[in-house]
Formats: C-alpha cells, structure tokens, sequence
C-alpha cells in the first residue's frame, strides 16, 4: 500500500503559517503526488477562517522575510524545472477582465512569444526592451539609436538580436511570418499585392513600439557608411554594424515576395524598409550574403524586415 507520507528526509514543501495571530511552522515530507496536494489545497478551502501564510515549494528551508512564496527549481530526483505562467493568446487576453487589484498580473501571451504584464493601463511585453547585456534598448550608430531587433508583432520587437521577427509591406502595420506557412498577424492568409500610394511611411501604419518609428532613407545609408561585416550570431548569418561593442546585428532574415507573398533567401539577404518613398517604389537597406551591403528601391508590396529607430 503507498503510504502519503515517507520518513525519508526529503521535504518538498515548507509553509510558516499564521493564522489568527498565532505563527506555526510545519514541515511536509510528501512523495511528490497529486493526491497530496489535492488533500493540502482541500485542506486549505475548508478552514473556517482567513489564512495567511509563507510556502516554499521545492526546498527543506523557511522563506524570506520578503517572499510570500519561494520556488526552488530542482526536483528529488536531480532534474530541473521551471515556473510555467499561463499561455494565453493575445484574443484570450484582451477577454479577462481585469479590476484595480490587477496591476502586476503576469501571463505569457503565445500569440507574440512574450511575457506580459498589467500594469493597471496596459500590457507591458518583456520584449520590448530588448537590453541584452549592456543594459540599454539601443545600439547608438553616428548619433542614432537603433534598436537591436527587428519588429515582430506590430507594437513589439523580437526577443533577440539574431530573430527574423516579422515581414511588413511598406506603409502598412500587418506583419507576416518570417517562416512557412504564410500568416498575418491577425491571422489572415490573404497576400495584399495592391500596391501603395502614399508618399511616406504614415504613423497610423507605423509598427515599432511607442517611442520608436521607422527609419528615413537618410538613417539607413548612416549604416552602410559605418563598419559592418557579414558574420553569425547564435547560428544566425547577418551583418554586424559598428566600431564598438555592443555592435548592431541585422539577421539575413529574407523577404516575401510582392505577388504571392512566397519566402526566398533566408539565411542569405536582408531587406530592411526605410519610411521614404521613391516614385512607385520605396527605398530599403538591402545585403547579399558578403557581397553587397547597400541601399536601393524596391516595390512597396514586398515583405520586408523593419528595424526601428529611437524618437527619443
């Protein structure tokens, strides 16, 4: 018959609970069970009164003064683990409803791949501040701040330098895939190939994060006149751009194509939109493996990558 509890001295989970101004510190020992947890959190429902209490979860060791709960990664048997916040999509979301005792909320939203938090406003994603290392969101090339990655959803960058993030045709805030199968960010699958008239990139369309916009054409050819050489970061080919560390990288994230919207050269060019426009077409930033690395004008219905600038 299993027995609940084990006399092995191997706890798991630790509380110091007061309740009724009267503080009690209890040690479990559990096998790690469902049936033992599903017995503490009935436990815990019944009670007749308000409960407030301390756990740690994972470790023989009282928590912190600071922390109402404490979770230590390493399971009995030696292994690892994490903690896994809820996965909503960004539709799931916007649906809760959320009070004044909402602020801090914290999900991970799987529509953009980021971790987000309420603020009381708005969501706040973990991926807009693309930091890295040296603590800030820029990389500061002859007086201009880029970003150090590319727009993936429309408000949002990737999480890392090296991602391709998403596709945009020109003066226009829907982003595309940067991998098979083709689809929008609102899910759509329709390829627009009609091609836009407007003489500059309008900030109604413009897709980087508050504070950012896309760059002029005059802003792109700063890149081509400073230091840059093709390379990999993380297995990514692409350009590093810059003198100094930390150095700009623009991953050869590749393109989609102006009629159907078909993805090519992955891995070996990169087509990064300026917010300028030249008669039909729009000019771009634009490399070829080592080859190339320039700018020039394309048509507005191609799918190109966007890296933003700072406005601030």
């Amino acid at each position: 018959m299993k027995k609940l509890f084990s006399n092995q001295k191997t706890p798991i989970l630790q509380s110091k609970i007061t309740k009724n101004h009267t503080t009690q510190t209890s040690n479990f020992s559990p096998h790690t069970s469902n049936l033992f947890f599903s017995l503490l959190l009935s436990a815990f429902c019944f009670l007749p009164s308000a409960l407030f209490g301390q756990v740690t979860i994972g470790k023989n060791a009282e928590p912190q003064p600071y922390s109402v709960l404490e979770l230590y990664g390493q399971y009995e048997t030696g292994s690892y683990g994490g903690l896994r916040l809820p996965q909503l999509t960004t539709p799931q979301r916007d649906a809760l409803v959320l009070d004044a005792e909402a602020p801090g909320l914290m999900i991970f939203n799987s529509t953009t791949e980021c971790m987000e938090m309420w603020n009381g406003a708005k969501w706040i994603s973990f991926c807009d501040d693309v930091g890295g290392e040296s603590g800030t969101a820029y990389v500061e090339i002859n007086g201009i701040k880029w970003a150090k990655s590319n727009v993936n959803m429309p408000g949002h960058f990737a999480a890392h330098p090296y991602d391709a993030g998403r596709f945009y045709q020109w003066n226009r805030r829907m982003g595309w895939s940067s991998t098979d199968p083709m689809i929008n960010s609102s899910g759509g699958i329709t390829w627009n190939y009609a091609l836009d008239a407007s003489t500059t990139w309008e900030q109604e369309n413009d897709p980087c994060p508050e504070g950012w916009r896309v760059p002029t054409y005059a802003e792109l050819n700063t890149l081509v006149s400073a230091t840059h050489e093709w390379g990999t970061l993380n297995g990514v080919y692409g350009y590093f751009i810059g003198d100094v560390e930390p150095k700009l990288f623009l991953p050869a994230a590749g393109r989609r194509y102006s009629i159907d919207g078909s993805l090519s050269y992955v891995g070996t060019t990169g087509s990064y939109w300026s917010s300028t426009s030249d008669s039909s077409e729009a000019d771009l930033l634009y490399f070829f493996a080592d080859l190339s690395f320039g700018t020039d004008g394309s048509g507005r219905p191609n799918g190109f990558s966007v890296r933003c600038v700072a406005k601030f």
